[in-house]
């Protein structure tokens, strides 16, 4: 067994974890749920049992049994959902919390499929891309229901504050965790990249606390579990597969990961604050919304390039193009 198929090995034991936890959480929320919302959720339900069993079909074809190790990063932004609900119940922080697992989802499938590929697991990538579609579909729904579920002034401007102390809270928790990365990062070009990106974060928090004044608040942190169990699976990884050839896709995946979490939420808070007439503080959202997508092109490119094998651990001609694409991506979007 190479070090890439221990890599995807245990990437798909926290996907069995992860869907199964989605399975119990998917049937509370549909109880809490208005009907229109509810239709959704029980839809997805039913797919999310079969990827439960997809998944562990791609066990089989790996001549393994299938084994859950727990996904930290799920369990945190399930119970970030059930404290939002049970402080403020309603469709949009409901809706919020599914949008979150889905994109969790959405970036991890993102990851196994690369490596399917990577593996030449024909099959197996034809399963997880089931899974994957299935994923973009209801998180395309969930976009369309968040866009048409409008709380009441009171309502939206208490959530509003509420998930922007929780995103204050991740960007200085991320900060820290970018730091560790660079640091275990093996190539120049991913080194490179998140270097970039924690010069980045310091500008979001500080973005962050001109919105506060904006909306004449204090700043003040709310725990971030979401963020919180994404860097403790990170961490986790880290020393499972320190110096193993495989840690730099490790580390891009699980910075994939951190991505969608912060664009889905950065999308809420933006559109929140457009329907609250706050144009001040969603001009400071959108740039670091903007941003993470950026940030997200530019890890998609490396984890295309991080296919070649080792090709990103030397120096050679093609890592100067990568450099420069990454720039691209990074500082134009492109």
């Amino acid at each position: 067994m190479n070090d890439l198929e221990k890599l995807f090995l245990s990437k798909l034991k926290h996907m069995y974890d992860a869907e199964h936890q989605v399975v119990e959480a998917l049937s509370e929320m549909q109880e809490a749920a208005e009907p229109s919302v509810k239709n959704a959720l029980t839809e997805h339900l039913e797919e999310s049992r079969e990827q439960v069993r997809r998944v562990s079909s791609v066990f089989d074809d790996f001549g393994q049994s299938p084994e859950r190790k727990t996904c930290h990063g799920m369990a945190g932004i399930i119970n970030e959902g059930r404290r939002m609900l049970q402080q403020m119940p309603g469709s949009a922080p409901l809706i919020l919390s599914a949008r979150k697992i889905e994109h969790y989802e959405i970036s991890s499938y993102g990851s196994l499929c690369t490596w399917a590929e990577k593996l030449d697991r024909k099959e197996v990538l034809r399963t997880l891309k089931q899974n994957l579609s299935e994923e973009k579909e209801a998180a395309q729904t969930l976009a369309a229901l968040a866009e048409s579920t409008v709380p009441d002034t009171n309502e939206l401007s208490r959530l509003f504050q509420f998930q922007l102390r929780e995103m204050y809270d991740g960007e200085h928790l991320l900060a820290q965790a970018l730091a560790e990365i660079e640091f275990y990062a093996v190539s120049k070009v991913l080194k490179f990249a998140v270097h970039h990106h924690l010069k980045q974060t310091d500008k979001h928090f500080k973005r962050l606390e001109k919105v506060f004044k904006r909306i004449d608040v204090q700043p003040d942190r709310r725990p971030c579990k979401g963020i919180e169990g994404i860097i403790d699976d990170a961490q986790v990884t880290v020393l499972e597969f320190l110096d193993n050839s495989a840690l730099d896709a490790a580390l891009i995946a699980a910075g994939q990961v951190a991505e969608h979490y912060e664009i889905v939420t950065y999308e809420a808070l933006c559109g929140w604050a457009k329907e609250l007439g706050q144009i001040q503080a969603l001009d400071l959202l959108s740039a670091n919304l903007n941003e993470e997508k950026r940030t997200d092109k530019a890890l998609t490119l490396l984890a295309v390039a991080s296919r070649n094998g080792e090709a990103m651990h030397h120096d050679t001609p093609k890592k100067s193009d990568q450099e420069a694409a990454l720039a691209k991506a990074m500082t134009h979007g492109a």
